[in-house]
């Protein structure tokens, strides 16, 4: 199956960070909708009542869209949040699946390892653009 990746034009700016956009047919293009969020890390102890650590992470994932209740692993793009946690991501209205990359990238041979991202089906609509927190879960000894 040949696949086709779309870049991703970021923005720096001094006081808020990076911004990744995707530039794919997904884009809305006129930047009046799409997902805006955070990402972060925590780190669960394996030892009853230890610390639970962690804070803003930069992270990768991936966003794909979601037709007939299936998400298109296919046309997923690609978003990487900054040092901060912090994306915006433009894109049409319409549901979509957040997940992680190697799952969109091999769905059938994907098995989660020792860390899980968390998985979610957003609706962005027109005008609008929804708010999501994202998380990866460690586990240590």
């Amino acid at each position: 199956m040949q696949r086709t990746l779309f870049p991703l034009a970021c923005i720096v700016f001094v006081s808020m960070g990076m911004w990744c956009v995707p530039t794919s047919p997904t884009s809305a293009g006129d930047g009046n909708s799409g997902i805006r969020g955070t990402t972060r890390s925590i780190v669960i102890s394996g030892v009853p009542g230890g610390p639970t650590i962690g804070g803003p992470a930069s992270v990768e994932f991936a966003v794909a869209p979601v037709e007939a209740d299936k998400p298109h692993y296919d046309r997923a793009i690609f978003v990487k949040s900054d040092a901060q946690g912090m994306f915006q991501v433009e894109l049409r209205p319409g549901r979509y699946w957040i997940g992680p990359k190697a799952k969109a990238l091999d769905p059938i041979k994907y098995a989660p390892g020792p860390v899980e991202f968390s998985e979610t089906v957003v609706e962005v609509k027109a005008g609008t653009f929804i708010s999501v927190e994202l998380v990866v879960t460690g586990y240590r000894p």
